[in-house]
């Protein structure tokens, strides 16, 4: 982390830490560092994938208002890992493993036989007896 990096996390860090528990700040944000500030982005490394999803559920309002509070303007978040990937929604993700991974035509297994589940075990051949009629009648209401 270079100079100006290191000093606009603190000021960052500054205004994060009123927003959050103490414990919640030390877990989530103690590991996390300012990389790269534009005036319209920051890039946030994190150890890994988990800490980018939890802060990203968790904590980005409070981030954003943290933002606004240290530099006057709201500014777009990105996360990076040690992996190198700057940070991707998992919607992202999925698309570009589409792109990758174009569906197979033909000689496709059924989902059934890929989880290794037996065909004959269907709710078409369920039998219904004493012991599984609350939960057959429930099921049915669902």
């Amino acid at each position: 982390m270079d100079k100006k990096c290191a000093q606009l996390w603190q000021r960052l860090s500054a205004a994060l830490k009123p927003q959050v528990s103490p414990d919640s700040f030390k877990r989530w944000f103690s590991a996390t560092e300012l990389v790269e500030a534009s005036d319209k982005s920051l890039t946030l490394r994190v150890p890994n994938n988990i800490y980018q999803f939890w802060i990203e559920s968790n904590y980005m309002t409070a981030l954003q208002a943290a933002i606004v509070t240290a530099f006057g303007a709201p500014r777009a978040v990105r996360f990076s890992s040690p992996s190198g990937t700057a940070g991707q929604t998992p919607l992202e993700d999925a698309v570009l493993l589409k792109e990758i991974l174009p569906e197979s035509q033909g000689d496709t297994k059924t989902g059934a036989s890929v989880l290794g589940l037996n065909p004959r075990n269907t709710f078409e051949s369920f039998v219904v007896g004493p012991n599984n009629e609350i939960a057959h009648a429930a099921s049915l209401a669902v």
